[in-house]
């Protein structure tokens, strides 16, 4: 079992996982809204850009719960982790975040559902309680990581290379 501990922001609930940052070659925190209404995890152009991911443009707009529709690139996260566990590689959406929303990423399905989850509230925010569906401890590589691996990758993303 994963613990998780999560505060409140604006009526969310908000993690602190930490993601490789590909520029300082190390590991940099980053603050995610916990959503499981959001079908991937998605990141702020600016994060990736901070962290030296390369993006690829994908052929799909994104309908957002922040704005509307928006055009999406895609890129792998090398490492994630989250309450120290290192989970390996994931695929996540690029977005431009509208600045008035002070969010730089949210925490999607991709990687929620491969756990069965529990949260205990609280005044400050809760434990989220994440039982792995999954051996933790078998990692994938990121040269074997598969975009479409139903282990934060996703299934319907396509590349545009126009």
């Amino acid at each position: 079992m994963i613990e998780v501990i999560a505060q409140y922001f604006s009526s969310a609930l908000v993690v602190e996982p930490e993601i490789w940052n590909n520029n300082l070659n190390k590991f940099s925190k980053c603050y995610m809204i916990f959503d499981t209404g959001a079908n991937m995890t998605s990141i702020d152009i600016n994060l990736a850009n901070r962290a030296g991911y390369k993006m690829v443009k994908s052929s799909i707009n994104f309908v957002t719960g922040i704005g509307g529709t928006v055009p999406a690139k895609y890129t792998i996260i090398p490492k994630f982790k989250l309450s120290g566990i290192d989970f390996g590689p994931m695929c996540v959406n690029v977005l431009d975040f509208p600045e008035q929303y002070n969010v730089g990423a949210v925490l999607g399905l991709n990687f929620i559902k491969e756990f069965s989850i529990s949260i205990d509230f609280n005044e400050s925010g809760g434990i989220i309680k994440m039982q792995p569906t999954f051996n933790i401890n078998n990692i994938h590589k990121l040269n074997s990581f598969n975009l479409f691996n139903s282990r934060f990758g996703v299934f319907t993303l396509k590349e545009d290379n126009t």
